[in-house]
């Protein structure tokens, strides 16, 4: 295999063209490019205390976001005795279909505010306002890291703002703080959420709680990250009923002046006159208690008997029978979200009979349509820059997928039973909206639009297609079930309570809804009569039951649980309790249906990134070592960037004391446009042992190198497939620095001197791949990706030296059994260049490391070196390397010592084989050309100071041929 000649040179130049002309194509044309959207224009409003950043089409969601924030001031800044230092800067973007903020104090306070309200089957579904309730959690994180006291103050005078103690406190107290705040000062939120509590209870009464040390970091199962905001913010909801809520306020008071971020012990002491890890035991036996207790009182009563079809929890919801009788589920384990069909057959064990319908990244609801076709919505990149749900159809046996809208941001489908049209949630400038989608056309027309903050959700379409059942939550009118008719039109208003009604459904004949509701504090099944308005309650379960649907013979019901691994599905019998008297529902009309909440006006301007590019904070830097262990540096850093992020500018100045000089280097990145831009220069005075040669030997050669650049990046996504695409141009000048003049006798050879030279380059770069890893995944498990790219020097580039390389990676991941995966890895290059530029490639093993210096500089190794070989011993102009480990996993153990910032997740072993083949001639594919090794190496995962992750790997590998050994190695970094 010849990987290079004069020809194929040639060659590449001529493709490298050709690729340069299309990239700039793609470039130039307005509608590609992932960053950001140009046209959205983007503008500011100023408060009190708040500046608001928001797209132009979000102008009445801003203003009451302005509003929102200073109510979140006025209410939240006494509980904490503390006001931000300055004017907090909030970012409202729009951008997909998630729910979800952000908050930070560095450089500045700043909150990030997503313009999605949450579905209400979710965690965040317990509310009556999302927009406050969103405001209030990421404002109390800004009150949280804001306190800064003592040492840390003094400092962030010298450097900006840059030590922030609070902010290393454990996700736990940070999350479960601002989940404590949120319901305390909203009366929803977390705290009250049946879920939460349900889950909470399940895992109390099965024995499963997790310990203190999982809570801080994170456990391997249910509930994942979410425990920091379950457990913790209803850990410091009992902490606030024993001693008060000025512990909160104290505990962050007493870090605030920390330089070391460990001591959340002795301030809970100080607060409480305890430790956190004694009360952490009080509370859990307190869940224990209580949740025996409620066990007790209902089994009183008669719980409901359940047949469980599964009982390996996670997540599990829309469930539906099909036209064959089958139960259908979506749902999401092991594996990503996935469309499942199984048996309704009480014989039969769990998961007997199961069948996938369809599996997808992304996968979000899903309805029957007609016979044997189903409608889902998928989230996906839209126009670039956006995440958004889209609609598909799919026939439930083997057919082809197709794509029903584009951009359309839909979600919670509910089908027609002819299958010809459905309606939707339709998420609109951070407002939900019903929607009737033609399945034929794609055509959307608008049915139902709810007023000023209130929100429509869970829409269920009757068997007979002339009605539909819908939740309403109005912050007015409370959340509470709507009757309508086909076209949007409201015909009732089914219930009139507190409690949060959910996944409405008809059962059969239209004259009944069943859903599911937390009225009891936890969330059980109950069946309405639309004419009487007669409640019946259906179940009555500890935990919680949500999604029911009724068999077609009506006898029996199929829900969701609440366990302690998750959700499960369940069979049971109807209690067919009748519990409350006959209601006499409020009839309303379409447009009375939501009392009209005015805004107060106020000014807005617009938005001017480049006036907040002035310095915030410097820091000084130290490195014990580089990657190659060559040099320590200090030196000091820089960064800015604006609220939005559309200008980042990054600068650093460092000292090299060996080198005794002092370098810089500065980069810029406009993100406002997509694709995204960025600049760079950077100048250092650099030694290159060996690079000259006189006094009958090699010497080393000092040389000052300065270098400017420019770059275009174009991260896409196609469908599942991940796509990114990069264009690169540098121009580097190296000149000699302050070398001794040659001694030389003149018998001897002539010296030679490396000489000014000016060097020019193209790069080009496309990438693709669709991997995927999942909770329990040892290390990438699925898919493929590709990397190729091409770097041209030409003298028409602006340069004196020519030469040319392609570079290819091709990796795979095989899921074998278990949490067992192939993974397999092709790298290859090829270079050319004349005499002052040639191209070269060296493989083996690293250098010796410490570790320890490693981890403080946060130094990983990469996965390109060749095990079981001394380093630099096989070298060449091209290259093939074959890389192919077997990994499986040794031990879990997702454990630690209470709050001790050293936290053990996994050890992981891989079996391995290196094949490397380099050379500066034409390769010739033959297994004697290669270089082998075989070996296996452990890598163990941790996670230190609560939340920095590290990687250790250890391995021994065995070189065969003349240059192979032996080697023991032990460095940080993880595997390819």
């Amino acid at each position: 295999m010849n990987l290079n000649s004069e020809s194929s040179m040639r060659r590449v130049t001529k493709l490298g063209t050709l690729v340069l002309l299309t990239l700039v194509s793609h470039v130039l044309e307005p509608s590609l490019g992932l960053a950001g959207d140009g046209r959205v224009q983007w503008r500011t409003i100023e408060t009190r205390h708040f500046r608001i950043h928001f797209p132009s089409h979000l102008n009445t969601l801003a203003h009451r976001t302005a509003v929102l924030c200073e109510d979140a001031f006025e209410q939240l800044s006494p509980l904490f005795q503390h006001t931000p230092t300055t004017r907090v800067d909030v970012s409202l973007t729009d951008f997909g279909d998630d729910s979800n903020g952000s908050a930070t104090a560095i450089p500045s306070p700043r909150m990030v505010l997503f313009a999605a309200p949450p579905r209400l089957d979710g965690n965040l579904g317990n509310y009556d306002d999302w927009l406050k309730l969103l405001i209030f959690h990421e404002f109390t994180h800004i009150l949280q890291l804001d306190q800064v006291a003592g040492i840390p103050q003094f400092l962030n005078q010298l450097f900006g703002r840059l030590f922030v103690p609070n902010q290393n406190l454990p996700s736990f107290t940070l999350e479960g703080g601002a989940v404590w705040a949120e319901s305390k000062t909203t009366g929803f939120g977390r705290i009250q959420s049946a879920l939460f509590t349900g889950t909470l209870r399940a895992q109390a009464l099965a024995d499963q709680l997790h310990d203190m040390a999982r809570m801080t970091h994170i456990p391997p199962d249910w509930p994942d990250a979410n425990i920091w905001y379950m457990y913790g913010g209803h850990f410091v909801q009992w902490l606030v009923s024993q001693y008060g809520s000025d512990w909160v306020r104290l505990i962050h008071q007493e870090i605030a002046d920390d330089l070391l971020p460990f001591g959340i012990n002795r301030a809970t002491k100080k607060g409480t006159g305890e430790t956190l890890v004694s009360l952490y035991r009080r509370w859990q036996n307190h869940l224990v208690l209580d949740a025996r207790r409620t066990y007790r009182n209902l089994a009183k009563k008669g719980l409901s008997r359940l047949h469980h079809l599964t009982s390996d929890g996670r997540m599990k919801s829309h469930l539906r029978i099909g036209a064959n009788g089958r139960l259908l589920s979506l749902e999401s384990g092991h594996d990503e979200a996935a469309i499942v069909s199984r048996s309704t057959s009480m014989s039969e064990g769990q998961g007997a009979s199961k069948k996938m319908i369809f599996q997808g990244d992304g996968l979000q609801d899903f309805d029957v349509c007609g016979p044997g076709h189903i409608a889902f919505t998928r989230r996906i990149q839209f126009q670039g820059a956006y995440g958004f749900n889209d609609l598909y159809t799919k026939p439930l046996n083997n057919g082809p997928i197709r794509r029903i809208t584009f951009g359309a941001r839909l979600r919670e489908i509910t089908c027609s039973s002819n299958g010809r049209w459905l309606v939707a949630v339709q998420v609109v400038d951070g407002h939900t909206r019903l929607v009737r989608v033609n399945l034929e056309t794609g055509d959307i027309t608008k049915i139902f639009k709810p007023n000023a903050g209130a929100q429509v959700g869970l829409p269920r379409i009757s068997n007979n297609d002339k009605l539909m059942v819908a939740t309403i939550v109005d912050p007015n009118l409370g959340r509470d079930l709507y009757l309508m008719d086909a076209q949007g039109t409201v015909i009732k208003r089914l219930t009139r309570d507190k409690a949060l009604e959910l996944n409405p459904v008809f059962a059969p004949g239209d004259r009944d809804v069943v859903y599911a509701s937390d009225r009891t504090g936890i969330f059980d099944i109950y069946r309405l009569n639309i004419e009487s308005g007669v409640d019946s309650r259906l179940t009555r379960v500890v935990t919680g039951a949500t999604n029911p649907i009724i068999v077609p013979e009506g006898q029996s019901l199929f829900v969701t649980t609440l366990t302690a691994t998750g959700y499960d599905i369940a069979r049971t019998m109807p209690l067919n309790e009748t519990e409350d008297a006959p209601k006499h529902p409020m009839r309303v009309s379409k447009s009375a249906s939501i009392r009209t909440q005015v805004q107060p006006t106020l000014a807005d301007e617009p938005y001017l990134g480049w006036s907040y590019m002035w310095p915030q904070n410097w820091a000084p830097t130290f490195a014990f070592s580089t990657a190659t262990d060559l040099a320590s540096n200090l030196g000091v850093d820089l960064e800015v960037s604006d609220p939005l992020a559309h200008h980042t500018l990054m600068a650093l100045v460092n000292s090299l004391p060996e080198e005794n000089t002092v370098g810089f280097s500065g980069s810029y990145a406009y993100r406002r446009l997509r694709p995204v831009f960025g600049l760079s220069v950077a100048h250092l005075t650099r030694t290159r042992p060996s690079a000259a040669y006189y006094d009958r030997s090699q010497q080393a050669w000092r040389e000052r190198v300065s270098v400017a650049g420019t770059s275009i990046n174009l991260p896409l996504r196609l469908g599942a497939l991940a796509v990114g695409t990069s264009l690169g141009y540098n121009l580097a000048w190296t000149r000699p620095a302050d070398n001794l003049d040659p001694r030389f006798d003149p018998i001897d050879i002539q010296p030679n001197l490396p000489s000014e030279t000016q060097s020019a380059s193209l790069t080009m770069s496309i990438s693709l791949g669709n991997t995927d890893r999942f909770f329990d995944s040892i290390s990438t498990e699925t898919g493929w990706s590709a990397q190729a790219s091409l770097r041209i020097r030409r003298p028409e580039l602006g340069g004196e030296v020519e030469s040319a390389e392609v570079f290819m990676n091709l990796k795979g991941y095989i899921p074998v059994i278990g949490r067992h995966v192939l993974a397999v890895s092709t790298r290859a290059a090829s270079g050319r260049g004349d005499g002052s530029v040639r191209p070269a490639y060296s493989f083996g093993a690293p250098a010796q490391r410490n570790v320890l210096f490693d981890a403080l500089d946060e130094i990983n190794m990469g996965n390109g070196f060749l095990r079981g070989y001394p380093t630099n011993s096989v070298t060449g102009n091209r290259y093939l390397f074959l890389r192919t480990e077997y990994r499986l996993p040794i031990l879990d153990i997702f454990a630690g010592i209470e709050t001790i910032p050293l936290f053990l997740k996994r050890f992981k072993l891989a079996l391995f084989t290196d094949w490397v083949q380099a050379s500066y001639d034409p390769l010739k594919l033959k297994l004697n050309q290669f270089r082998r090794s075989v070996g296996a190496e452990v890598l163990s995962e941790a996670q230190i100071a609560w939340r920095i992750p590290m990687s250790i790997r250890f391995g021994y590998a065995r070189g065969f041929l003349a240059e192979g050994e032996q080697q023991i190695y032990f460095f940080l970094g993880r595997w390819f």
